[in-house]
């Protein structure tokens, strides 16, 4: 089903394996341990940062209104920008990828 679906959308599409979703799977541990190793680095090599961690909720609940808006706006533009440009560089990468020239290295006539 979602393979025909592909091919309508794009010919040149293959079929999908179900075994694409052992990537997937493998992205999301890659990134967990990727998360959880800076925290580690942070624990280890800054001692300060492991107390204020402990105690986030406590930190935050002192600030008041408008800084707890400003920190939660913050963090959600610019989650939405970085998916905003990582989405306009895969787009750009697949136009590039099908109007690329041919070149021919040979003798033209």
């Amino acid at each position: 089903m979602a393979g025909l679906l592909l091919q309508a959308l794009d010919p040149t599409a293959g079929v999908l394996d179900i075994g694409i979703l052992s990537v997937l799977l493998f992205a999301v541990l890659a990134a967990l341990l990727a998360i959880y190793c800076c925290y580690w680095l942070q624990e280890l090599l800054w001692q300060p940062f492991k107390i204020f961690r402990q105690n986030l909720f406590y930190h935050f609940n002192q600030l008041t209104s408008w800084q707890q808006c400003i920190i939660y706006f913050s963090v959600f533009f610019l989650s939405l920008f970085s998916f905003w440009r990582y989405w306009q560089s895969c787009c750009r990468a697949t136009i590039r990828r099908r109007s690329a020239p041919v070149y021919s290295f040979g003798c033209q006539s």
